[in-house]
């Protein structure tokens, strides 16, 4: 089935997933439902971005790689922070991540104007891991608080 990739180095072998098997992602958020340490650590970082009035885990952090961004920013974020944090949400990802940093002022533009994105993004169960936003109409769970 080539469910499976076999090496063998200097007379070990060495097994490892085949990325490119049809059943990879279902079996990877199989695996990340038995064991939750990747995302708890991550949120757990997450959550130290204390300028931020809103951080959320969406796309491939809550199963659903179709929406258009892994991780919403809302506020500032430093540059080496968010370096950091970007490249230890991919490893726990294990591929390449997309994100998105708003301003306050533009989230809230894009809120009143009912953006598709923002729309998408919030209406698929995001895991928010800081929430100091005020009057949303859908109230995701909030998963980790410092």
């Amino acid at each position: 089935m080539n469910f499976l990739t076999i090496t063998q180095k200097n007379q070990v072998k060495y097994y490892q997933m085949n990325r490119h098997f049809p059943l990879y992602p279902e079996l990877l958020n199989l695996l990340r439902k038995v064991k939750n340490v990747p995302q708890d650590t991550l949120a757990k970082a997450l959550s130290k971005l204390t300028e931020c009035k809103l951080v959320a885990l969406t796309g491939v952090f809550v199963a659903r790689p179709r929406v258009e961004t892994d991780l919403l920013f809302v506020g500032k974020v430093g540059t080496k922070k968010l370096e950091k944090i970007i490249k230890l949400a991919e490893k726990y990802a294990e591929q390449e991540i997309s994100y998105t940093i708003f301003s306050q002022q533009e989230f809230d533009y894009r809120k009143i104007m009912n953006d598709r994105f923002l729309k998408n993004v919030m209406e698929n169960s995001p895991v928010l891991v800081i929430d100091k936003i005020k009057n949303r109409k859908t109230q995701p769970k909030l998963v980790y608080k410092s």
